[in-house]
């Protein structure tokens, strides 16, 4: 007996707590339990004459309950309140409308009274003796004279003497425009919605329409004359194609230009003497923006050239280079206009900036050395706290001739506003400059000895210390060392052969990929390599 009491209990329980996830709300504040009234569209605005009824409908709820539902319409010396003690009510109440009710719009109201002390009213609009035929009515704010770029705001005023049902505004050249709102009988209403335009719109302008309509079904819109917005959308992205440049006119090799700016690119390319020219585009094919010449030219553009863009399929080729060779081409997309100059390669360069010895003082510029025509390297001690390094093509002062980082890891750019930093910290490093290509590159390094004299043999250095690893040092060494009869050069830590040194002699001039430097005598050595810009020398003495 006991069992089945228990077994009976726990079945009980179960139903409770089942009835409480059922109930959950009962657990939280029912004070902040929101009540809904939902007017049904075609009862947010009614019309009867004197004497006729006209019905109320409305679906109202509140979890935590409804207790009384009033309607209240002055005018009419309506004040009704209907006792509900329920979750949810379905209004649907015939009122008759008062003889003496002069013809006009009136307002009844419908309000929610909850358990939980929160209120809620909405209003029902009836035309008496009367039709609505006034449209409803909209004013822009926008301004339409001004140029935008990808966005702009769509502001609009709304009114309707009886009230607003709903709003679509749209677009036939962009789908992206369309938006729709439901108004639920306001006779006031204040829209703005922000246009964003896609990077693929070329258009110059675009035609907004809307239609307005009231809770009578009246339509207002401006199909015949739309919301025309003066736009520019300026792409992310830009390539050089054409038979002049090293992409051909195969649009899927197009080369890609780096962003400078909003609608401003630049690059650095080879441009040559045929292959009828280049253009421009916004992306690796021909339907999101091509830029050409309005006018067709027919002689090479000189070596320096300014003109104005045309922006169409129907654009003319640019015409190749008088002279072929690197150039840097600018384009101002918001401007229309591009620019060519052939790549200038300074015949000295010179290191500066905080992280090196020299500081931020032309004057003390360290030399590069010149390797080939726009190729030079520099050997400094680096600290990444120094606020980094530029370079210049003069010692006099900061013009004409400086460049700093570019846009993208690695690229140069001329009178650029941003140092080039340490990769890898503190340490010495080589600086290797390509004025042909545009860029630069930094490698930490350790130098030290190799070849059958060494210890390691031709496989792995024998590591020097720089003295001292300070800015301004240049001489790397290796005190009483056991040095065997045979060959070695200088080599960085690299598994390369990018960076080495070889001689004649025991002393002399550290030759970039010199011969082995011969060691008749085996015992031990004082060993030095000094990498000071513009005299790089080494000396081994035995001790």
């Amino acid at each position: 007996m006991k069992k089945i009491l228990f077994i009976v209990l726990t079945i009980c329980s179960l139903g409770l707590l089942g009835a409480c996830d059922e109930n959950e709300y009962m657990l939280d504040d029912i004070t902040t339990i929101t009540p809904k009234i939902e007017i049904p569209e075609d009862a947010l605005l009614l019309q009867g004459n004197n004497g006729e009824t006209v019905t109320l409908k409305a679906a109202l709820s509140n979890p935590a309950g409804i207790e009384t539902v009033e309607l209240v319409c002055d005018a009419w010396g309506l004040d009704e309140r209907i006792e509900v003690n329920a979750s949810s009510y379905e209004l649907n109440r015939e009122v008759t409308v008062p003889v003496s009710a002069v013809t006009g719009l009136y307002v009844v109201k419908v309000t929610l009274n909850s358990k939980n002390q929160l209120t809620l009213t909405k209003e029902i609009n009836v035309l008496v003796g009367m039709k609505d035929e006034v449209a409803p009515t909209f004013v822009l704010s926008s301004d339409t004279e001004l140029q935008y770029k990808a966005s702009f705001d769509i502001v609009l005023k709304l009114t309707d003497n009886v009230g607003l049902k709903s709003l679509k505004i749209w677009s036939d050249e962009e789908a992206s425009v369309l938006d729709s709102i439901e108004l639920e009988g306001l006779q006031n209403y204040d829209y703005t919605k922000t246009v964003t335009l896609p990077a693929s719109y070329r258009n110059k302008t675009i035609a907004i329409q809307m239609a307005l309509t009231d809770l009578v079904g009246n339509v207002t819109t401006n199909s015949d004359a739309p919301f025309v917005f003066k736009v520019n959308v300026l792409p992310e992205t830009l390539y050089l194609v054409g038979g002049a440049t090293e992409a051909g006119w195969t649009e899927t090799a197009a080369i890609p230009f780096t962003k400078v700016g909003e609608g401003k690119f630049e690059i650095l390319a080879r441009l040559k003497t045929d292959g009828y020219g280049f253009k421009f585009i916004a992306e690796r094919d021909w339907d999101h923006g091509v830029w050409g010449l309005e006018e067709e030219i027919t002689e090479p553009l000189p070596s320096e050239y300014q003109g104005a863009l045309y922006e169409g399929t129907d654009s003319k080729n640019i015409p190749p280079v008088a002279t072929e060779g690197m150039y840097k081409i600018e384009v101002d997309l918001d401007a229309s206009t591009f620019s060519i100059k052939p790549n200038k390669i300074p015949e000295q360069l010179y290191l500066v900036g905080g992280s090196c010895i020299a500081d931020w003082t032309p004057a003390n510029g360290i030399l590069f050395e010149k390797r080939a025509e726009g190729l030079f390297r520099n050997y400094s001690y680096l600290v990444a706290a120094g606020g980094g390094i530029k370079f210049l093509g003069q010692t006099t002062d900061w013009g004409p001739d400086n460049w700093g980082k570019g846009a993208t890891e690695n690229s140069l750019l001329f009178d650029s506003q941003t140092n080039i930093d340490m990769p890898e910290g503190d340490g010495f490093y080589s600086i290797d400059v390509d004025f042909n290509a545009y860029s630069y590159t930094l490698t930490k390094q350790v130098w030290g000895i190799i070849g059958d004299a060494t210890a390691n043999g031709w496989d792995n250095i024998t590591p020097m210390t720089l003295e001292p690893m300070d800015k301004g040092s240049y001489k790397w060494v290796l005190k009483n060392t056991p040095v065997l009869a045979g060959g070695l050069k200088f080599k960085t830590d690299a598994s390369n052969w990018d960076y080495n040194f070889g001689g004649t002699g025991l002393s002399g001039e550290a030759v970039s990929d010199g011969g082995n430097i011969t060691i008749t005598e085996a015992g031990n050595y004082d060993i030095e390599l000094d990498l000071t810009p513009g005299n790089y020398t080494y000396s081994i003495v035995k001790k």
